[in-house]
């Protein structure tokens, strides 16, 4: 298909190419439908294992206050919207997908949802007291940082102000 070159042929051209990422999108859905229950399991996990903790403490005569939030909907509205977002732009990008039929921008950033989804399954499931290695949750939280803040994390001047965020400190405390 070669590029439009007018608006006419544009339009007439830009027709969402379903089947381009109908494996992958397919994909990205079961990811994010278990990405949500073991979210829910590892909130659950997270809030028991802390009533047991205040529990123990008052047993043993210590005062303990609640610290996990547990299941709020607050926190599973977040989820919720970004993974709609995550395939409203799929859909945005597929109706914009024809301007270059050489480069497949749909199927890549479905990928990276794909990619993205399948990091918080391995954080759920280390939540929930799963067999996840450590050096495999040191590069998920290593790929999950925004480039940003591994540039802040790791310079050794002051960074410009422009770089820095509100509450990064460089070294006059800025």
């Amino acid at each position: 298909m070669n590029t439009p070159s007018t608006l006419e042929e544009l339009l007439r051209s830009a027709r969402p190419d379903f089947a381009a990422v109908q494996g992958p999108a397919l994909m990205l859905v079961i990811l994010m439908i278990i990405d949500w229950i073991t979210g829910v399991m590892a909130a659950i996990i997270v809030k028991i294992k802390d009533n047991r903790r205040v529990a123990r403490a008052i047993a043993d005569g210590k005062e303990a206050k609640p610290q996990a939030a547990g299941l709020t909907s607050g926190v599973g509205i977040d989820g919720l919207l970004r993974k709609g977002a995550m395939l409203l732009t799929i859909g945005a990008i597929l109706v914009i997908d024809p301007l270059w039929p050489e480069v497949a921008v749909a199927k890549m950033f479905t990928v990276v949802f794909i990619g993205y989804e399948a990091l918080s399954v391995i954080e759920n499931a280390k939540a929930c007291g799963g067999p996840v290695p450590d050096w495999l949750v040191a590069i998920v939280g290593t790929l999950k940082k925004s480039p940003r803040r591994v540039i802040v994390e790791k310079a050794e001047e002051p960074l410009p102000v422009e770089l820095k965020r509100r509450g990064d400190k460089g070294d006059k405390g800025e």
